[in-house]
């Protein structure tokens, strides 16, 4: 007699016929039924969103799942947790008897359209125009890849301003990754290929980042990239033999996007995984790819002696392809490091012949290219004044010029790609 009637009670959105119960309080519904609608009328951000929630029925929701950001733990027992999602963040309450609770929904009205711009995260169609070089255009097909047997698709690092710059620096990446030196971009000019951008601004992961580099599942402000490059991923399972390519610090962005495809209990066994310098955990991406069944071909990377936190994580990678891998023999274990091996004594040669050096300006080499000269790049400068002074030491005209190429390649990476396009 006494009960309020006025009091609207919490809804059940899933698990009515089996599973967890999952309901929504009403102030959160509406937003819900939004984002819904939006999901069945083939808005693919909206489609993750309802397609991660109906995942608790089966109660996944644990904080080691990289969406989730535990919350506090209230006297009833009830854990909250902030579940990241593409264009909206979702507070949600574990109760008893598991049953999930939607109590509140923070979503970004313009997502939607934001994703149709320029500068967004997602799949661009990257095409090399004559004149203009290689320019990359936002997917018209709701994120994916283009349906090509064989496809290159590029995981870029964050680092770049916008999705141009990152397919300009990227391509002479994904083409040394993918076919020999001496064919270099020409073939990649012709098929063209895919750029998955993370927008951001800053380096992922390297020396600078180093807690970022040992855990990058645990990076958040790069959760939502990664769910579109799993979509994508997901939508591309049936297209024969796609290369994902991650270039740099796009390592952490790749390992989140296959840890959500593995944690779905997918697979991918006729795509392909290769890192070109990453600067995150090898070992982690090694774990997720094994889940995946994706495949991976001799080498799993191409790393060099500056790439610091690569080399770092040459050694773990070794070793976890020898104890998980039937096809990783000891002879590929030996090899491997002896290349490590190798990685080390270049490094301390580098060292070494830098802190003897004086001597020559490299601005007029740089500046007939078009590029900033020795004063902009001073590492560069340095380590090629020092490979001048010791050339009547070196027996070998190549492994001069090899070594110069390797440290322009990291130290000032545009004028390395603009160097060996003259050759």
């Amino acid at each position: 007699m006494f009960a309020n009637k006025g009091v609207k009670q919490d809804i059940i959105i899933a698990g009515k016929s089996s599973g967890k119960i999952v309901t929504i309080t009403p102030q959160a519904e509406p937003v819900y039924k939004e984002i819904h609608n939006l999901a069945r009328r083939g808005n693919y951000w909206a489609q993750i969103t309802v397609n991660a929630l109906y995942q608790l029925v089966s109660g996944r929701l644990h904080q080691n799942n990289i969406f989730i950001k535990p919350g506090p733990v209230h006297r009833g027992g009830e854990e909250e947790f902030v579940m990241i999602l593409p264009g909206c963040k979702v507070t949600i309450e574990k109760q008893s008897k598991d049953v999930f609770k939607i109590v509140y929904f923070a979503a970004d009205a313009g997502y939607a359209e934001l994703q149709k711009s320029d500068g967004s995260p997602g799949i661009y169609n990257s095409e090399f125009k004559k004149g203009r070089g290689w320019r990359a255009k936002k997917s018209k097909k709701n994120g994916n890849i283009k349906e090509i047997r064989g496809r290159l698709v590029a995981v870029c690092d964050s680092k770049y301003s916008d999705e141009q710059k990152a397919v300009q620096s990227v391509a002479p990446h994904i083409a040394s990754s993918h076919y020999s030196t001496e064919v270099g971009e020409a073939h990649l000019r012709d098929t063209g290929f895919d750029l998955h951008f993370t927008p951001g601004g800053k380096k992922i992961g390297g020396l600078r980042n180093f807690k970022d580099a040992l855990h990058p599942l645990k990076k958040q402000d790069i959760h939502v990239s990664a769910q579109l490059l799993a979509r994508a991923m997901f939508n591309a399972r049936n297209i024969k033999n796609v290369s994902w390519i991650a270039e740099f610090g796009g390592s952490a962005v790749l390992t989140q996007a296959m840890k959500i495809l593995a944690d779905q209990g997918l697979t991918l066994s006729e795509h392909n995984i290769f890192l070109f310098q990453p600067k995150t955990s090898q070992s982690e991406i090694l774990n997720v790819a094994r889940r995946l069944n994706i495949n991976i071909g001799r080498n799993l990377s191409r790393v060099s002696p500056i790439n610091i936190a690569g080399a770092l994580g040459q050694p773990s990678a070794t070793i976890n392809r020898f104890l998980h891998e039937q096809n990783y023999k000891v002879g590929q274990a030996i090899g491997d490091g002896i290349q490590f091996s190798a990685l080390l004594t270049t490094g301390a040669g580098v060292v070494a012949v830098v802190a003897g050096a004086a001597g020559i300006n490299i601005g007029a080499i740089a500046g007939s290219l078009g590029v900033a000269g020795a004063t902009a790049v001073p590492a560069l400068g340095v380590f090629l004044q020092a490979l001048a002074k010791a050339t009547p030491y070196l027996k070998k005209a190549k492994a001069l010029g090899d070594a110069a190429m390797t440290t322009a390649e990291h130290l000032a990476p545009k004028l390395h790609d603009k160097i060996k396009s003259k050759f």
